[in-house]
């Protein structure tokens, strides 16, 4: 059975049209504002960690002391460990109040500096602006995809043109490395925490948590790094097609 074309459109069978929509354009913004906004907001989270890494190093002297009979009564022992509890907390606190702040901050960071990269003329990036940030939310892929999109942040921001060209800098590598583990790290000492009974556990369970807190204050500075040596690039860069047009005007 044929189908014969609709009337008013001759010799035309039923040809579809597609239109695709225009792709966005984007315009440069300085991010000197965003920039600042998160070194400020990420090094003060990186402050209070250090804050808990002082509280738990005294943690770490009270339960030796504890271990090795070191008070001259119980009274004394329980005194010094309440003070001690209570700096560990004030501490953690510091960290919960202050860890929101700067992931927005760095959040807000990161989809202006990729947004920057596409108005600076690079092209053929694998991840958008929006999922830029958003990857970090996403289960399993979030330890891989924001990885992928600040490597092509950075390495966009240093040459737009050539970017797929240019090696993943050990900066990067290292970021995202100390990321992880400190990540990891503080689920493990979720749980362990749940385990100790003794003295000599809590003691364990202190020494892993300054490591992991000190990962994690690494993680923070060379974000910091990494947020600075982009900005800088990507301010490079404008000058520099400023110059370009200038020159062609």
């Amino acid at each position: 059975m044929s189908e014969s074309p609709p009337s008013g459109s001759p010799g035309l069978m039923f040809q579809e049209i597609r239109t695709a929509p225009p792709a966005r354009t984007y315009s440069y913004r300085s991010i000197a504002g965003f920039t600042y906004f998160a070194i400020a907001a990420v090094g003060i989270n990186a402050f209070s960690l250090v804050l808990q890494i002082a509280a738990l190093l005294g943690r770490w002297g009270l339960l030796s002391r504890m271990i090795g009979g070191g008070f001259p009564s119980h009274d004394a022992m329980m005194a010094t460990a309440t003070a001690s509890d209570r700096l560990v907390g004030l501490a953690s606190t510091a960290t919960l109040l202050t860890v929101a702040p700067a992931y927005i901050a760095g959040g807000i960071w990161i989809y202006n500096a990729a947004c920057n990269i596409r108005a600076l003329g690079a092209r053929g990036m694998q991840i958008s602006p929006g999922w830029a940030v958003g990857w970090y939310a996403v289960p399993f892929a979030s330890l891989v995809m924001p990885f992928q999109a600040m490597e092509e942040i950075y390495q966009a921001s240093e040459s737009p043109a050539g970017w797929k060209s240019l090696k993943t800098p050990i900066l990067l590598r290292s970021w995202w490395g100390a990321w992880l583990i400190a990540g990891v790290g503080g689920s493990i000492a979720g749980v362990i925490a749940r385990e100790a009974t003794t003295a000599a556990d809590l003691l364990s369970i202190t020494q892993f948590l300054l490591v992991d807190v000190a990962i994690e204050v690494s993680s923070c500075v060379l974000f910091l790094f990494i947020v600075w040596r982009v900005y800088q690039a990507q301010e490079h860069g404008q000058r520099v097609v400023g110059q370009v047009a200038q020159v062609f005007s």
